[in-house]
């Protein structure tokens, strides 16, 4: 019986853990490193503006983008392709954003379209070592 037990506390557990998605919020900071988003799923509110501070911990610059996302109000978004390494094609991110090694910017925009999407960091070879994530905009219920 102790050990039925002591299995379905370990279960529970585990699920709380794993569970849901983060609650929404509207102010958010993320820290970058080589090569990570933390935190690697983001959850705001569809409708109220949002600022994401981003904190570069790495070694090299990092940004933070994303293709399809339907917002309004977008400030601190650059779209500077000229860093070395960085995508050619930065103007065809919604949101792109960033931030130097040591440094920190700041994002603000008001998504218009609750669904989940992917973000990335557009370096050469970021994305596939893993620096990637996903924002999920959460309609009020």
């Amino acid at each position: 019986m102790k050990k039925v037990f002591s299995i379905m506390i370990a279960l529970a557990f585990l699920l709380t853990a794993c569970g849901a998605p983060p609650a929404p919020s509207a102010a958010i900071t993320v820290t970058e490193t080589d090569f990570q988003f933390s935190p690697g799923v983001l959850s705001v509110p569809l409708g109220q503006a949002v600022t994401i501070k981003f904190v570069n911990n790495g070694k090299v610059t990092h940004d933070f983008a994303i293709v399809a996302l339907d917002a309004t109000e977008i400030s601190g978004n650059t779209t500077d392709s000229s860093m070395q390494g960085h995508s050619a094609h930065a103007s065809e991110y919604v949101i792109h954003v960033a931030t130097s090694a040591g440094g920190s910017s700041t994002l603000v925009f008001t998504p218009q379209k609750a669904g989940q999407y992917e973000f990335i960091c557009t370096v050469e070879g970021h994305k596939e070592a893993g620096m990637l994530g996903t924002l999920i905009v959460v309609a009020p219920e």
